[in-house]
């Protein structure tokens, strides 16, 4: 375009020598991903304002009217790299993975989505509610009147349900989606009603389903008993 540029220091005016860290903070990714099974990641990046008022102040005094930002090349960039190491694939809408690249603290987060299951629930005894009945009386501490457990009843629908999917995927919890309620003091019959278990944090995606349903049913077997 022109212009001398006088180079003035070692460390760039705009990442502040973010550039120099693509490679370590990769690294760092592919070691961290390689705790979870997954199937997709995406990259996201964290960097300081003043990174992109830097780049709008170049645009401004060289009169630049194209071209990318840098954090967009960064997370471009970077997902080559754990692309490379991982082998992979990159989804831009719904990753199991999302990679957050902190350039300031030059540091890796991995924000895990959930795992859900679809399928229905058939309930065959009377006096089991359909989620968890926290105690109204200590909110879930634990207290006399409910037995020190913090909810009122032992089990419940979702607790059966999600239990052992949080168990075989390793996750940090899980949750009940059912299509509708029913009255603690109702069956439910017929082919059942639809529901979606969600595993959040999930460790492991490969699950068998087969045998957890199995899992599922004899521990509601043995609870009716």
């Amino acid at each position: 375009m022109g212009f001398t540029i006088e180079q003035r220091s070692t460390i760039c005016h705009i990442c502040r020598g973010a550039s120099q860290r693509i490679d370590n903070l990769a690294e760092q990714a592919v070691t961290e991903l390689a705790k979870y099974e997954y199937s997709s990641f995406l990259v996201g990046i964290k960097a300081n304002p003043d990174l992109e008022n830097c780049e709008d102040e170049l645009r401004s005094k060289f009169g630049i009217r194209w071209g990318e930002s840098i954090r967009n090349e960064y997370s471009r960039e970077i997902g080559k790299k754990i692309l490379e190491g991982t082998q992979k694939s990159v989804d831009l809408k719904r990753p199991d993975i999302l990679v957050v690249v902190d350039l300031v603290n030059s540091n890796i987060k991995l924000e895990v989505n959930s795992l859900f299951i679809s399928g229905r629930y058939r309930k065959l005894v009377r006096d089991l509610p359909q989620s968890r009945w926290v105690c109204s009386e200590c909110r879930g501490k634990g207290c006399v009147k409910c037995g020190w457990q913090g909810k009122l009843y032992p089990d419940s629908i979702e607790e059966l349900i999600t239990t052992p999917f949080v168990e075989a995927a390793r996750g940090l919890n899980g949750k009940l989606h059912a299509a509708g309620r029913e009255d603690i003091d109702v069956r439910t019959l017929g082919s059942g009603r639809p529901f979606i278990a969600e595993v959040k944090q999930p460790i492991l995606r490969n699950i068998n389903l087969d045998e957890l349903r199995r899992i599922i049913n004899d521990r509601a077997d043995a609870r009716s008993k």
